[in-house]
């Protein structure tokens, strides 16, 4: 399962729910006749009712809650989908989810750690790779960072002052 939502609380009184985008493609939501609500080990299914934008937010109201009462039960919980069910992504772009554990390699073959993290800071994504030597911080450009998803390993191709030490002029 993937999260797409976080439902973080009510909006009135008829049931609707303030849900937080968990996703590059909130506009996915606009479509949606049912999603799952819960978290990754406990979830159920639930018709969707309507989706509308709301400032930062998107209301969810589902059939099956119609008033506050019943809505708030679900705050605090995610809206999920099916890995089938993912927005395809372009070529040579990943989802965090595939790419956490890979293992993190120099382009000379120097075992540099395991890809932890990902930080997503607009404009482009920082790996944070943990090894023997502490964690590194690595830019996700397609220049420096290649991924083999199939052997579960990232390359990076070091630039001065990037991991090494930048040579002296």
């Amino acid at each position: 399962m993937l999260i797409i939502g976080k439902i973080t609380g009510t909006h009135g009184l008829k049931g609707d729910l303030k849900v937080l985008p968990l996703t590059d493609f909130p506009e996915r939501y606009n479509n949606m006749k049912e999603v799952f609500v819960g978290n990754e080990q406990n979830y159920q299914k639930l018709e969707v009712e309507s989706v509308k934008k709301h400032k930062s937010f998107y209301l969810f109201k589902f059939k099956t809650h119609d008033d506050i009462d019943k809505a708030k039960v679900l705050k605090n919980t995610f809206l999920l989908i099916n890995e089938e069910d993912a927005v395809e992504l372009p070529e040579d772009t990943f989802f965090i989810h595939d790419v956490i554990g890979l293992d993190v390699y120099l382009k000379n073959g120097e075992f540099l750690g395991k890809l932890k993290e990902v930080f997503q800071t607009g404009s482009n994504d920082v790996y944070v790779v943990a090894g023997e030597n502490g964690e590194k911080l690595i830019p996700a450009l397609k220049d420096i960072v290649k991924i083999d998803l199939v052997n579960k390993k990232m390359l990076v191709d070091d630039m001065p002052g990037l991991l090494s030490e930048a040579e002296e002029v």
